[in-house]
């Protein structure tokens, strides 16, 4: 096989990321598009010459010349989708999380998790440049023994009312990059217990949606490691992401990526800076690519995806003992 064929279910924000990053890539195929926003629908087809999707099951599922199925649905069709896609023994490409409901999931995971062909979950950032970067150099003992962990991820503005109301929640949506981060810093240590601070500070629609817009997350693991996820749902100053690892040899850290990197020093002011990026799509535009080149990496070497539906679980599994947190208000002991 040196092209896949793929079908791509979902023309959302993610999912025309995906797309017009798997027109570019020269190891696929876009064999079918599917949405149910027909004007989305349309403008792709027109604009790449594309074949659109009529009938889910006969177009795309047991249609023998499609290889791969990307995934970027909402949420809630996620595991259904896997499931069919694994019944007709198709590569797998799904969009994180695999569900909001952890029983569903634990329910369907040994299908999944011993499913033969690739199956791989969106934890985009896993693929940064800065992100291996640091994630490497901690692992070959840069800082020596690691004590503790502080990740930050705040957007520069919430999203609209409409995807807050199908995303899951602030920690299903967004802590789960972070948490997915900290478990490939920590590597076996597992995590032992876990505490959640929520707040609604600015945004009534998301106070209205029964979630929250600023949180700030503990993690003790069982050797006693500590970490600190703090997110939040805006940022006035541009799209905050920054990682620092301190161990008993020093600290290693990454920084906010900027447009230019420039500095100015004049009359009036010294050393500023033009602002950090606005958006994910751009902080992380490498890293959507990189994961599609990894994908198909593993399809041609037939092996199993490094982003496993074992690490979405486990992920997800954390997030709901701290919205248990939020809710007794108290710290959560994990049970794998």
């Amino acid at each position: 096989m040196k092209i896949i064929n793929f079908a791509i279910i979902g023309l959302g924000r993610i999912g025309s990321i995906h797309l017009e990053n798997m027109i570019d890539n020269e190891n696929i195929n876009v064999e079918c598009i599917s949405d149910t926003n027909t004007t989305k629908l349309n403008f792709f087809k027109k604009k790449y010459n594309l074949n659109v999707c009529e009938n889910i099951n006969r177009d795309i599922f047991q249609n023998k010349n499609i290889d791969a199925i990307l995934i970027a649905t909402p949420t809630s069709s996620h595991l259904q989708l896997i499931l069919k896609a694994i019944h007709h023994e198709k590569f797998i490409f799904c969009e994180k999380p695999i569900d909001l409901d952890l029983k569903k999931i634990n329910k369907f995971s040994r299908l999944c998790e011993n499913y033969e062909k690739t199956l791989q979950i969106g934890f985009n950032r896993r693929f940064d440049p800065t992100v291996e970067c640091i994630l490497q150099k901690s692992k070959q003992g840069l800082v020596g023994k690691i004590e503790k962990l502080i990740i930050t991820s705040r957007d520069r503005n919430p999203p609209s009312a409409r995807y807050i109301k199908s995303s899951g929640g602030i920690l299903r949506d967004c802590s789960i990059h972070d948490i997915d981060l900290m478990l490939n810093f920590f590597k076996d240590d597992k995590i032992k217990e876990v505490f959640c601070y929520a707040s609604n500070l600015f945004n009534l629609e998301i106070k209205k949606q029964k979630d929250f817009d600023t949180v700030v997350s503990l993690f003790k693991t069982k050797k006693g490691k500590i970490c600190i996820i703090n997110n939040s749902r805006h940022s006035a100053y541009g799209y905050d992401q920054r990682i620092e690892v301190f161990g008993n040899k020093g600290m290693i850290q990454t920084k906010n990526i900027r447009e230019k990197h420039i500095k100015e020093y004049l009359k009036n002011s010294t050393g500023k800076s033009q602002n950090y990026l606005d958006f994910f799509i751009e902080r992380y535009s490498d890293s959507f690519k990189k994961e599609l080149d990894v994908f198909c990496k593993s399809i041609f070497e037939r092996k199993k995806s490094k982003v496993s539906f074992k690490d979405c679980k486990n992920a997800l599994l954390i997030c709901e003992a701290l919205y248990k947190s939020i809710k007794k208000r108290k710290s959560i002991k994990i049970e794998y």
